[in-house]
């Protein structure tokens, strides 16, 4: 949803022109992502037989604060949209969050076993301490002398 958001500002258009509409990247985000990655497989669309990835959006929520209703519901999607307001995802037919919470993943278990690998593989190669402050006074003095302006190296790098 934040990558619509994204969209939304940096491709519609300039000052008070819509080059592309809302509902035109409601449809990117909604269809032409899906036929990028996974080619015509007759999904994006709620159909009979087709494969149906689904978002519920607890909408009422989401515009409480709005006093109009004659705004625009996909631009309201598109600029108003997060996390906090999911309600329901079904990927593929499974549920995968219910009444905003992940339901198919075992959470806490899986950040268990992540911090587990994670002190094991500390404890096998523990980190190089002087390489990393070796590095740090680098990206200080790149990022100090303008570097990454396109102001060229300094004596600093000499």
């Amino acid at each position: 949803m934040r990558f619509m958001l994204f969209f939304d500002g940096r491709y519609r258009g300039f000052g008070l022109d819509d080059v592309l509409s809302a509902g035109r990247l409601f449809r990117a985000a909604q269809i032409d992502g899906r036929l990028a990655v996974l080619g015509n497989d007759g999904g994006g669309l709620l159909a009979a037989g087709a494969p149906a990835d689904i978002l519920t959006i607890d909408y009422g929520a989401m515009m409480h604060d709005v006093l109009s209703d004659r705004h625009d519901p996909v631009v309201n999607l598109m600029t108003r949209a997060t996390r906090k307001y999911i309600k329901r995802l079904i990927v593929a037919g499974r549920v995968i969050v219910k009444n905003g919470q992940c339901v198919s993943v075992d959470l806490p278990g899986l950040e268990s076993e992540l911090n587990g690998q994670a002190r094991a593989a500390w404890a096998l190669l523990p980190p190089d301490d002087q390489a990393t402050a070796q590095m740090r006074r680098a990206v200080r003095r790149y990022y100090g002398c303008g570097c990454h302006m396109g102001n060229g190296l300094t004596a600093a790098f000499a």
